[in-house]
């Protein structure tokens, strides 16, 4: 893909910062170490990182100028927090930049805890928009070897690659896709993966360089314009649990969570289960139980694995619906089943 900023001039790039380690300092500053997230506004990484993106454009280009950067903070939280009501505001948000033609582009800083059920979202409604570029850190933004600067230097510059459309993530020089990468690490520069896809490509020396096509088994089915709108305009989201299954799981929670729901204001009463089930997605005799009673009640029932990767097999006889998403993004994805009518509970 070409790299000219010819081609970048006359847009701009807009970063959404919604918290997260790379807008965290160091409880002892400038030490690194232990950190507080999300004390930094966006404005601030921005302008740090755009230093750099302006010599590293210009050693690309000497004929153009660096590419025109906008900052906006949605949320200043530390991405373990994260909420369906952040999540909207930042959805109408990108809704709006899509359809803005002075704009060429997305980038959003995010926590690393959450990030891959941010990507799953974004990626589910803007398969093929305008470049959204999710990226993070794992130090804090005053620590002597900070990353964050580094990866929103190379989110800006790959935002900002002619052609590019899309969701993607990038960390420590790779890119991911939106939908396919989770946190498998809880140290190191590199907390994700995506295996066996691996990442799809890499940014090195202000370049994206692309390695593999885009995945599509495991992604969402697009979202429509018309449940795009659905979904903007929704006033809450439904709610919807994960329970897992391990040595002794008997449903108990399954059935307290329905005891509590029956009683609870329509708003707040339970739309459905994920399960992270063993293996293939197997549950215990009376976990299975638990959740078929509550199918059979109106709460949709999905089966997922706890185990990293792998397919859910088929259990015609349990008649819960197997997905091929890990328990968090098989949420978010029921969620929006619910949210744009492609499914229904009765409760």
């Amino acid at each position: 893909m070409s790299s000219k900023k010819s081609e970048w001039v006359s847009q701009k790039i807009v970063i959404l910062g919604t918290g997260g380690t790379i807008a965290g300092l160091s409880l002892v500053p400038g030490a690194g170490g232990d950190y507080k997230a999300a004390q930094v506004d966006v404005e601030t990484l921005v302008a740090q990182a755009g230093q750099a993106v302006a010599g590293i454009s210009s050693s690309l280009s000497a004929t153009s100028l660096p590419p025109v950067l906008s900052a906006e903070q949605i949320a200043q939280v530390d991405s373990k927090d994260m909420t369906e009501a952040i999540w909207q505001r930042l959805l109408q948000r990108v809704a709006q930049l899509q359809h803005d033609p002075a704009v060429q582009a997305i980038v959003i800083t995010h926590g690393t805890d959450t990030l891959e059920e941010t990507g799953f979202l974004l990626h589910a409604c803007w398969p093929q928009g305008k470049p959204v570029v999710l990226t993070c850190a794992m130090r804090a933004a005053d620590a002597p070897d900070a990353d964050g600067p580094g990866n929103l230097r190379d989110a800006i510059l790959m935002a900002g690659t002619p052609g590019l459309t899309g969701v993607r993530m990038v960390c420590n020089g790779q890119v991911f896709e939106g939908h396919v990468f989770q946190k498998v690490r809880t140290d190191g520069l590199q907390p994700f993966g995506a295996d066996p896809i691996g990442a799809m490509g890499a940014c090195h020396e202000g370049r994206y360089v692309q390695h593999s096509e885009p995945e599509k088994t495991r992604a969402y089915p697009p979202v429509t314009p018309a449940e795009l709108e659905r979904l903007l305009a929704a006033d809450r989201w439904p709610r919807v649990e994960i329970v897992m299954n391990h040595v002794g799981a008997d449903g108990r929670l399954v059935e307290h969570a329905l005891t509590v729901s029956a009683s609870s204001p329509d708003h707040e009463r339970l739309r459905g289960f994920v399960v992270a089930g063993t293996g293939g997605g197997s549950c215990s005799e009376r976990l299975s139980a638990a959740l078929q009673s509550a199918q059979q009640q109106g709460v949709l029932v999905w089966r997922s694995t706890r185990a990293t990767w792998g397919s859910v097999r088929s259990v015609s006889h349990e008649r819960l619906k197997g997905v091929p998403w890990s328990p968090v993004k098989a949420r978010v994805a029921m969620m929006l089943d619910i949210l744009t009518g492609r499914a229904s509970t009765t409760c």
